[in-house]
């Protein structure tokens, strides 16, 4: 069996921690949008909602990939919340006409989640590979 490198090991996890952190996106701002629309959560309130729903996105989605890897846990998520929010960033400024200024605090939020997944991922201890019975 072919062993694999660490770039193409490192590569497929940012990326599937990154496609997580998407797909924890829409999911959470479909129940954002029907938090405003049930009026649970007032219009004034959009953007604070907006950056939470970012928030807790790139967190879930790099605890639960970058848990499972192996070695340096904290470079993965920081890589996959740097390339996550690169892309939103991108997206926003090209596509929907966002204010530059306004890009920094989501990537201040972006690059806090992405540390506090790696460090909360660095402090779990490893399972064994026995089981007890």
């Amino acid at each position: 069996m072919q062993t694999q490198s660490f770039s193409s090991r490192f590569l497929q996890t940012v990326l599937l921690a990154f496609a997580l952190a998407c797909i924890f996106t829409l999911v959470l701002s479909a129940l954002a949008a029907a938090l405003v629309m049930g009026g649970v959560i007032p219009q004034q309130k959009i953007s604070i909602a907006a950056s939470a729903v970012n928030v807790l996105s790139v967190f879930l989605g790099c605890v639960l990939v970058i848990r499972r890897s192996p070695g340096q846990k904290l470079l993965y998520a920081l890589a996959a919340g740097g390339c996550y929010a690169v892309i939103c960033v991108t997206i926003r400024l090209l596509f929907l006409g966002a204010e530059p200024g306004r890009a920094v605090p989501f990537l201040l939020c972006t690059a806090a989640a992405a540390l506090l997944a790696g460090l909360v991922s660095c402090r779990q201890k490893p399972r064994s590979t026995r089981r007890r019975r």
